[in-house]
């Protein structure tokens, strides 16, 4: 039931979406909003200017008001209540009274043009801010048998459609006020993308998947600006695999909107077995068999081939900065003879061998299957008990902390857990996630100042996506996706599968799994597109 409110107030959210609004003239001193998400009504007092007033028509904030007796018309501000005027309107009774009306632009704008279009009237009164007064578009039909005006429409600021009562579309330029018949299937206006205005592309964008708004910046370059903002605040990661090398695909797995992408590529035209090792910015480390290792970036078919190995034995393999920055650097680590020494390979862009640096540890060091994670300006690398290594790439030192104390007495086998490192909001985290999905996930925060370990209840507003090689967390897009793990492991069929996700609400994973109806890709990595390298 609507309630009255003795104060000039807008209702709450009035300007968030749309609303109903109705202005009673002299019958009533209220004007009414209805509100169609909360199906409600309210009304409120009208200031003494807005009394007798009657409500034409609107554009975004604007709205176009009437006075029913002096005839005065301006548009009113919902949120300045500042106003612009334009003519009075002629006194001819029918377009005061039951006139349609269409607005171009906000009438704070140069190419504003308001058109008032009457069913009864062989012509159209157009004006616009500033004008003295309403000039008279006589209206020919084409059709003798057209009948009345019907609707109308504008497009863009130029041009305006009306349609007759039998169908018939004319075209009038407002400018020039030219009118024109419009012939079926004749394709009428040509306007570049790069017109449409940016506030109606940006409204656009939350709507759009991932892969759609890596097309927006080739749709033209006036678009380029959407293009940043999406490259700074919509960029989620996605869940790479490759079903068969043979045909050269790889996929995409949107864990958000759920929907799988295939990307083709020369690059992945193998005579051997590939393997996805690591992933950052865009750019994905590959190998071929057990010599060849190369860089992949699949949205460009960027490659660099690094230089083949005897044997590719890297426990782990991770690079600084990106490729073409100059110092650009690939690490791969070797752990041997029980732990006691690591061998830190390195490569730079234009050197033809691989440089290897071998250290013996204080403390044996047994890794997990995580690669190392760069945390200010160090190599992190898990170990399976949870103890940390670090090697310090600038003094070229490689050492194993005696804090903080491991999780785990004794190393759990390979297969049993799966053990993941990563930065959380400026702190080293890892997750320790066991195969056996009715035991809860543990994650814990490294605590530097204490050097311990501290079990953590909760992410916050942040979401994790964990894999044996690569492990990311971000603010998600929307709320509902907090305090998620996602593991890359699908439940459900070809057509309707989802990435499983543990949740740190209830300590379930979710959806429901069944055993049989799990699956994992043989070979997957977490990577998050860099999008600007598209432009």
């Amino acid at each position: 039931m609507a309630g009255c409110k003795d104060n000039n107030s807008l209702p709450h959210g009035f300007g968030s979406r749309p609303w109903l609004f109705e202005m009673h003239g002299r019958k009533r001193q209220t004007c009414s909003f209805f509100d169609p998400i909360n199906n409600s009504l309210e009304e409120r007092i009208l200031p003494d200017f807005l009394q007798g007033k009657a409500c034409l028509g609107c554009y975004g904030e604007w709205i176009l008001l009437s006075d029913e007796l002096t005839r005065e018309c301006f548009f009113l501000s919902t949120i300045s209540f500042s106003k612009i005027y334009i003519p009075p309107l002629p006194d001819l009774p029918a377009f005061i009274y039951s006139a349609s009306v269409s607005i171009s632009s906000p009438p704070n704008t140069s190419n504003c043009v308001v058109v008032l279009i009457c069913s009864s009237e062989t012509f159209l009164l157009v004006s616009s801010p500033g004008k003295k007064r309403w000039n008279k578009v006589p209206i020919k039909y084409f059709n003798k048998n057209a009948g009345s005006l019907r609707c109308a429409s504008v497009i863009f600021t130029e041009l305006l459609f009306i349609m007759t009562s039998m169908d018939e579309t004319l075209a009038i330029d407002t400018d020039s006020t030219i009118i024109g018949k419009i012939d079926e299937n004749e394709i009428v206006i040509s306007r570049q993308w790069a017109e449409l205005p940016f506030d109606l592309l940006e409204l656009l964008l939350p709507r759009l998947s991932l892969v759609d708004c890596l097309r927006l910046g080739s749709v033209c370059k006036g678009w380029s600006n959407a293009s940043s903002s999406v490259q700074k605040g919509k960029v989620w990661p996605w869940l790479m695999h490759l079903p068969n090398c043979k045909y050269r695909l790889c996929k995409f797995f949107d864990p958000f909107y759920c929907k799988e992408y295939i990307f083709k590529s020369d690059a992945l035209d193998a005579h051997y077995h590939l393997a996805l090792l690591f992933s950052k910015d865009g750019w994905v480390v590959i190998t071929e068999g057990n010599q060849r290792v190369f860089i992949l970036n699949p949205f460009t078919a960027q490659v660099i081939n690094l230089p083949s190995l005897k044997k590719y034995i890297f426990d782990g393999i991770s690079f600084v900065s990106v490729p073409a920055s100059p110092d650009f650097v690939v690490y791969g680590f070797f752990f041997q003879m029980g732990g006691e020494f690591v061998v830190i390979s390195s490569w730079r862009p234009g050197e033809e061998e691989w440089v290897f640096h071998e250290f013996r540890a204080p403390i044996p060091f047994f890794p997990s299957s995580n690669n190392p994670v760069l945390f200010r300006g160090e190599f992190y690398c898990l170990g399976r008990k949870g103890e940390l290594g670090v090697f310090n790439s600038k003094m070229e030192s490689w050492n194993v902390l005696c804090k903080p104390e491991p999780v785990h007495a004794i190393a759990p086998c390979y297969g049993d857990e799966y053990c993941h490192l990563l930065e959380l909001n400026g702190d080293l985290v890892s997750v320790f996630r066991e195969d056996d999905m009715k035991k809860p996930i543990r994650v814990f925060k490294f605590n530097q100042s204490l050097m311990v370990w501290e079990k953590l209840e909760h992410l916050g507003d942040m979401t994790l996506f964990v894999d044996r090689r690569k492990s990311i967390a971000i603010p998600p897009l929307e709320k509902k996706y907090v305090n998620r793990i996602y593991i890359p492991k699908f439940e459900g069929n070809r057509d309707s599968k989802k990435l499983i996700f543990y949740s740190m609400e209830d300590n379930r994973y979710h959806p429901s799994v069944h055993t049989h109806t799990v699956e994992e890709p043989v070979t997957c990595v977490w990577m998050e597109p860099n999008l600007h390298l598209l432009n």
